[in-house]
């Protein structure tokens, strides 16, 4: 029993790495030929239109991913907003939604977020005492020239 049950989960572990490679495989194959047409880089509408096909289907699926979900995955992609993502950028992207990873990847980022929050807050904080020192000034400066323009008269 033991050895049987040493057998299934290394046949289980083999079948699971066998099908991470062959997401892998598909989605380095499918968008390198994608890059080739388009100067390395891929639109919104290609994007979609590769998530259609049978083999992406099936990556999609061992990522726990449905394809209705493309537009936001090419969205995250797109960190400059011009809807031109490099082909290796959506391979990362896909490569990195595999499993605890993403729960790694949320906790990481809600951390992040944190952060910035915190550093925004600072950043505000000093941009409102810099607003009081310059409403200061100005008061100042008005003060200055009402007195110049009183001497002129």
């Amino acid at each position: 029993n033991v050895f049987t049950g040493v057998f299934v989960e290394a046949a289980l572990a083999q079948g699971h790495s066998d099908k991470e490679h062959y997401s892998a495989a598909v989605v380095r194959k499918v968008f390198a030929e994608a890059a080739e047409s388009r100067d390395g880089y891929i639109d919104v509408t290609e994007f979609k239109r590769i998530c259609k096909r049978k083999d992406m289907q099936i990556v999609f699926e061992d990522l726990d991913l449905d394809v209705s979900e493309a537009d936001t995955l090419f969205e995250l992609a797109d960190h400059d907003g011009t809807s031109m993502v490099p082909t290796q950028d959506i391979i990362t992207a896909l490569t990195r939604l595999r499993g605890p990873a993403r729960a790694l990847d949320i906790m990481l980022l809600t951390r992040q977020g944190q952060a910035i929050e915190q550093e925004s807050c600072k950043q505000r904080e000093r941009i409102e005492q810099c607003i009081l020192v310059l409403d200061s000034h100005v008061a100042f400066l008005e003060k200055c020239v009402l007195n110049v323009e009183s001497e002129l008269r």
